[in-house]
């Protein structure tokens, strides 16, 4: 395990949140995406679901990511604020895996919930949260979401959690469109920071499409010091590149298959994480 690092340019309040709950260099956050819940069409019973969950952060947890992050992904359609019964399978769902492992457990409620996710850290212990529009409004398939970093915030501190749970903000992000087409990455990002985030979340256009490189340079100039994290489309092949401008990496598509955390997928995208680490340690270049 590498030491915390303190050289980021940010206050002190904001410096180590994200660092406090991943305190390595370069982690990577895994994926584990729910399948319909409670209310949607071919939701399974709860226990099913946990088995299955159970068993992906297993896996997880041996094959070496830092960290896991659960998402509602297939409850389709997605709403900004999810049903009560949805939140409370997730909770449980949540709750299952913190108590299964002992790398930090995330939380992304889809599309823009953080309501429910900082409740579910709250009883569970997870660790962090995903916001995906947080600065930013955005035009999506499930309709318009506005970027509620105010809120949020103000939730968090009402919880009683600024100083035990990170929060992880999209700018920008995949599946939609800026209704403000004339708002730049540039300035997102230094919303973002301004809104007292703690890790800004960098995405390509689509699940499994790569951040630009130019957008990743972006981040990191404009973020102050903050953590950048790559959010889509990371493979073996790519990163190595992707790494150079972010300090994460979470990871879902490519150590899938069929939905489901794939553990010879996983071991070869981790078995490329560890050669990088060994190979360019000398050269710094995955400080």
């Amino acid at each position: 395990m590498y030491p915390l690092q303190t050289s980021l340019r940010v206050k002190e309040e904001n410096m180590n949140l994200f660092k406090e709950v991943l305190p390595i260099r370069k982690p990577i956050i895994g994926m584990i995406h729910l399948p319909p819940l409670a209310g949607y069409p071919e939701h399974q019973p709860i226990s099913v679901t946990r088995r299955r969950i159970i068993s992906e952060a297993k896996n997880l947890e041996e094959g070496e990511v830092h960290a896991i992050m659960i998402e509602n992904n297939y409850s389709t359609p997605h709403r900004e604020f999810v049903r009560k019964a949805e939140a409370l399978e997730m909770k449980r769902l949540v709750d299952a895996v913190v108590r299964s492992v002992r790398i930090p457990v995330g939380v992304d409620v889809l599309w823009n919930d953080f309501y429910t996710a900082l409740d579910i850290c709250r009883n569970t212990g997870a660790r962090f949260i995903r916001i995906a529009s947080y600065v930013d409004d955005v035009m999506t398939n499930y309709g318009v979401m506005i970027g509620r970093a105010d809120e949020a915030m103000a939730y968090r501190k009402q919880l009683g959690l600024e100083r035990g749970v990170a929060v992880l903000a999209d700018v920008q992000v995949k599946h939609s469109k800026m209704i403000d087409k004339s708002k730049s990455l540039r300035q997102s990002v230094r919303e973002a920071v301004n809104k007292g985030v703690d890790a800004i979340i960098i995405t390509g256009t689509w699940t499994g499409v790569a951040p630009i490189m130019k957008d990743l340079h972006i981040a990191r100039h404009f973020g102050r010091g903050l953590p950048i994290v790559v959010g889509s489309g990371s493979t073996p092949d790519n990163m190595g590149e992707l790494f150079t401008s972010a300090d994460a990496i979470i990871v879902g598509s490519a150590i899938m298959t069929d939905r489901v955390v794939d553990r010879s997928k996983l071991d070869t995208y981790m078995e490329r994480y560890q050669s990088l680490r060994v190979r360019n340690f000398r050269k710094n270049s995955l400080q």
